[in-house]
C-alpha cells in the first residue's frame, strides 16, 4: 500500500486569502527524503479490458474519463470509492474551475485555442460516444464523463506508462519558486513495481505544507488558470502563452492575445458587496475579474515585456494549516 502515511496530513492552508486543501508535513523532513510514495497498483491508469476501443480510439485520457464516470456511477460498490469520494464535485467545480463556467466562451470566444475547454469537452463527447455504442444500455452520461476530463486535466500526473491518477499527491498543491518544498520522482520497489514519490526539495518543518512544482515555466497565467483552476501571482508566469500547448485545431491560426475580452474594463464594473446582484453572479465570472485584476490590469501590460519572474515576489513564507474557526474569504480545491 502506500507507504510513509504518517508523515502527512490533510488541511485547509491559506494561499493569500484564499483557503486551499492540501498536504502538510507531521514531522521534520529532511533534504532528500522521500515524503510520500503510491505504488502503482494503488494508481487508476489502467482502464479494464472492456474500455479497449475507447482507448484505441480516444488515447488514455479519454477512456480514463470513461473509467472513472463507469467508477464514479458504482458509488460504493467501487475499488475505487474511497478515493473517488475525495476529489472535488461538481458543485466544487462550479465555484471556481473556469472549465465549468456556464458563461463559457461568451466572454472572449477567440481565447478557446488557449484553454482548449472546448477540446476537452470535444475529447469527452466522442469518447462518450464511443461507449455509448458499445454499451448502450449505460448509465453513464456525458457529463459524468466530462466531470472526469476536468478532473483527469487538473490533478492527473504523467508517469512513464501514461496519465494516471494518484490517491493523495493529487492533493499537493502548488505556489511560486520560492515557496516549493518537494519534487515528484519515480521509485521502484524491491520487486520492480513503479513508485510515484513526492521527495523534499529542503528540509521541511512539521506542520508545514507540502508544495510541489506545477511546472508552471511553461504555461501563461490564463493557461494555467484554465487547467488547474486558480494562478500564481502576477511576474510568476511567462508572459506569453506557450504555442506548444495549443490543440491542433490551433496550429496556423493567429496568436491571441489572452487578456482579449477579460481585461477588467471588458468585464464591467463588479456588482456592490452584499448587493442581490453579488448574490447572484457566477462564482466563477469573479475569480475572471480577480484574474483580470491582477493578470490583465493596465500596470500588467506595461510589463508584457518582462521575463517569467521578473518582478520582485512576495516575501517567502512558511504556509501552516489554518487553525479552527479562521476562515479566509475564498474556497480552492
Amino acid at each position: 500500500g502506500i507507504s510513509q502515511l504518517d508523515t502527512i496530513f490533510t488541511a485547509d492552508f491559506d494561499r493569500r486569502g484564499t483557503r486551499s486543501n492540501g498536504l502538510g508535513t507531521s514531522r521534520r523532513i529532511r533534504q532528500g527524503e522521500h515524503i510520500l510514495c503510491v505504488p502503482e497498483r494503488c494508481w487508476m491508469h489502467r482502464p479494464p479490458q472492456h474500455l479497449a476501443q475507447v482507448e484505441a480510439a480516444h488515447g488514455r485520457a479519454g477512456s480514463l474519463a470513461v473509467f472513472m464516470a463507469e467508477e464514479s456511477k458504482r458509488g460504493a460498490e467501487s475499488l475505487y470509492f474511497p478515493y473517488l469520494a475525495s476529489l472535488p464535485s461538481e458543485e466544487d467545480y462550479r465555484r471556481h474551475h473556469p472549465a465549468m463556467f456556464e458563461g463559457g466562451l461568451a466572454l472572449a470566444p477567440e481565447l478557446d485555442p488557449w484553454h482548449g475547454h472546448g477540446a476537452w469537452a470535444l475529447e469527452a463527447r466522442e469518447a462518450h460516444a464511443t461507449y455509448k455504442k458499445l454499451f448502450p444500455s449505460t448509465r453513464v452520461t456525458f457529463e459524468d464523463v466530462y466531470l472526469a476530463s476536468v478532473a483527469i486535466y487538473a490533478r492527473s500526473f504523467e508517469p512513464p506508462n501514461g496519465s494516471a491518477m494518484i490517491p493523495l499527491l493529487d492533493k499537493g498543491n502548488g505556489d511560486i519558486d520560492e515557496e516549493l518544498n518537494g519534487g515528484l520522482v519515480i521509485d521502484f520497489e524491491p520487486t520492480g513495481k513503479m513508485l510515484f514519490c513526492a521527495k523534499a526539495m529542503k528540509d521541511i518543518e512539521a506542520g508545514d505544507e507540502l508544495l510541489i512544482d506545477y511546472t508552471v515555466q511553461y504555461q501563461c497565467a490564463l493557461q494555467f488558470f484554465h487547467q488547474f483552476g486558480f494562478w500564481l501571482p502576477y511576474g510568476h508566469h511567462p508572459t506569453r502563452c506557450s504555442r506548444s500547448l495549443l490543440p491542433s485545431s490551433a496550429i496556423g491560426q493567429p496568436t491571441p492575445d489572452m487578456c482579449q475580452g477579460l481585461r477588467p474594463k471588458d468585464l464591467g464594473d463588479p456588482p456592490a458587496p452584499g448587493s442581490p446582484e453579488a448574490a447572484a453572479e457566477d462564482p466563477i465570472l469573479a475569480t475572471y475579474r480577480r484574474f483580470a485584476a491582477e493578470h490583465c490590469s493596465a500596470a500588467a501590460e506595461l510589463d508584457a515585456n518582462t521575463p517569467p519572474g521578473g518582478r520582485s515576489p512576495q516575501g517567502v513564507r512558511r504556509r501552516r494549516a489554518i487553525p479552527p474557526g479562521v476562515e479566509p474569504q475564498n474556497v480552492e480545491w
